[in-house]
């Protein structure tokens, strides 16, 4: 008994430390040269599957992510993207290792990411809700 209610006590600590982000917590962000607000979400998934490669307004697309262990990048894929970071990865590389495209640039961290975005003409990334923003656009993504 005395094992199993340090285990389950081990369980609620190790479970307390990691930070769960659901969709409405993942702001989808853009260089302001993309002049873009809105996108559904098939939209979306076809950038992040690298099929949709120019902006409405003409500009060439420039995908960043961030790795696949990272916990905002998994509940961005779920939520946002409906699929899992294992289908993505395989996406990504079937197109990298075939030579018919090129995979997202995927970055270190948030910080990264968003300066990337901020300095990238037609860049698409995706932050925590909360993250101080300065010169990106704040995607609407619509179902």
């Amino acid at each position: 008994m005395k094992r199993f209610v340090i285990a389950i006590a081990g369980f609620f600590c190790f479970m307390s430390s990691w930070q769960i982000y659901a969709a409405n917590e993942v702001q989808v962000i853009s260089n302001p040269l993309s002049d873009t607000r809105t996108l559904s979400a098939d939209k979306l998934k076809r950038i992040y599957t690298m099929k949709l490669k120019i902006w409405p307004n003409g500009m060439p697309v420039k995908v960043f992510a961030l790795p696949s262990s990272n916990q905002i990048h998994q509940t961005f894929v779920k939520e946002l993207l409906n699929s899992n970071t294992y289908q993505l990865d395989r996406v990504w590389n079937r197109l990298a290792f075939s030579g018919r495209g090129s995979s997202p640039i995927v970055v270190g961290n948030i910080e990264e990411l968003l300066q990337k975005v901020q300095t990238t003409p037609g860049a698409i990334g995706y932050v925590p809700v909360g993250t101080r923003m300065q010169k990106v656009l704040p995607i609407q993504v619509s179902q």
